[in-house]
């Protein structure tokens, strides 16, 4: 089948952070119409105010870094009430941790209460993650200082009873995590594939085989990286890392249905968020693992492509926690 294409390599960036190293976990809260995405390596969340264009930023001091955030609503704003996103949850280096826009931070859960080995959870990080009903999962990775391994895992932690179970036992790189009906989509990027289950690792089904849509004249392998659903959960858009691209796959099939193209200089597409008709795109720095971390770059940026669904709902692009008032 012909894939169609959607050519957005001249677009220029919508928030350029020339010192971003990576930016990644890109999630859109629909009641509060906002933005929320973090730099990993720079432990840092930040905040994009759709109507007022406002961009704040919030700095764990001492986190080590930060893989995700998980925007915290108090419960009247499902209403429309108090829409305001002040408080969330993050994924930082040994554990989930409480934040704040000009506060402070403290850890809720420590990895180590899994059970863990502690030298294996040494090596690790937070990477992606995502809130499903009363449950956060997070996924670990090596560490910047470390070699890729399997050691990496998938946590599932109960955001009630604070109960942290290990949900996927071995994988290398866990990226973005999601629900379609019975079925979780797990990002396993080293292995280049998003898999399917209904109950876990055990009953795992490779669904999208992202190396059999690589045309990559040099050979280098598709990392699936972060993703997201549509409004009514049929087409996945996934991250290409290192390619300048994402593309969007059907969550009833796996085929391959669109590649959306971005500017060459920007090869680490990183995570993406649809809001409305547009598709937000955050990226990584070309100098992510040299010496010139840190340098400004093109890469670490926040693009914004125009009308990719025509006529798509605004929503949540991942899972919200509520709390009472």
């Amino acid at each position: 089948m012909q894939v169609s294409k959607q050519d957005y390599s001249k677009v220029e960036p919508f928030v350029a952070v020339p010192d971003a190293v990576l930016s990644e976990g890109i999630v859109y809260v629909s009641p509060a119409r906002t933005l929320l995405w973090v730099d990993i390596y720079r432990a840092k969340v930040y905040r994009r105010r759709m109507d007022t264009g406002v961009t704040d930023v919030f700095h764990a001091d001492g986190s080590g870094s930060i893989g995700a955030v998980f925007p915290i609503l108090k419960r009247s704003s499902s209403d429309g009430n108090d829409t305001q996103v002040e408080e969330f949850l993050f994924a930082a280096k040994e554990g989930i941790a409480h934040g704040q826009f000009g506060g402070s931070w403290k850890y809720v859960v420590k990895y180590s209460e899994s059970g863990l080995d502690s030298e294996r959870l040494k090596r690790l990080r937070s990477n992606d993650g995502n809130v499903h009903g009363e449950d956060l999962y997070i996924g670990l990775i090596n560490d910047f200082d470390q070699e890729t391994t399997d050691e990496g895992v998938i946590f599932k932690i109960n955001l009630v009873s604070k109960k942290i179970d290990v949900f996927w036992p071995r994988i290398s790189i866990p990226n973005s995590l999601y629900w379609v009906g019975e079925y979780m989509f797990v990002t396993d990027s080293m292995n280049s594939c998003i898999w399917r289950t209904k109950h876990g690792f055990q009953e795992r089904e490779k669904f999208i085989d992202v190396t059999q849509y690589s045309t990559d004249p040099e050979g280098n392998l598709p990392e699936p990286d972060g993703s997201c659903l549509s409004s009514n959960g049929e087409l996945l858009f996934v991250s290409i890392w290192g390619h300048s691209k994402v593309q969007v796959f059907s969550t009833k099939d796996g085929a391959l249905l669109q590649e959306i193209l971005l500017p060459e200089e920007t090869p680490r597409v990183s995570c993406c968020a649809v809001v409305g008709s547009d598709l937000f795109v955050t990226t990584g720095s070309e100098h992510l693992g040299t010496s010139k971390v840190g340098q400004p770059s093109k890469g670490g940026c926040l693009y914004r492509l125009s009308d990719v669904i025509p006529e798509s709902d605004e929503f949540s692009t991942r899972g919200i926690i509520y709390r009472d008032d």
